[in-house]
């Protein structure tokens, strides 16, 4: 955790999932809840794996919880309303969830970011514009 004046106030400790490391990648705090965190080290160690998470992390404590397993590469997460978005990199999709269920490999509503594209990857990041009636992902 970083200070407003840049310096770091806090390390927290997360333990790394089936590849042994933790590769953390978008990150969304919501005050009245916790961090919501994708790691995707499993996919970096091994594209085929099935095994990165996203984790809802308790900024005070530390516990890190995995709300969901199997999404490539989890590099947006955003916690927005009664859902939480999950920008796959790899898989070029975003997934919807509940963040209090979570959910495994092929559940949660899925479309696709990266139609059309020509990279082989999409789906970055996301984001809701204020009424909530939309959702961005950045290809």
């Amino acid at each position: 955790m970083v200070g407003r004046d840049g310096r770091q106030v806090r390390r927290l400790a997360v333990k790394a999932g089936a590849s042994g490391v933790v590769a953390l990648f978008g990150v969304d705090y919501v005050g009245d809840e916790d961090l919501y965190v994708g790691d995707g080290a499993d996919s970096l160690t091994n594209p085929n794996s099935r095994n990165t998470r996203v984790l809802r992390i308790n900024p005070d404590t530390g516990e890190a919880r995995v709300r969901a397993t199997g999404v490539g590469g989890p590099i947006g997460v955003l916690r927005h309303g009664r859902w939480l978005y999950v920008a796959d990199g790899v898989n070029g999709r975003v997934l919807r969830m509940r963040p209090d269920r979570g959910c495994s490999s092929g559940h949660g509503a899925e479309s696709s970011a990266a139609a059309g594209s020509r990279v082989p990857h999409g789906a970055n990041g996301v984001a809701v514009d204020p009424a909530g009636r939309n959702l961005y992902a950045a290809p």
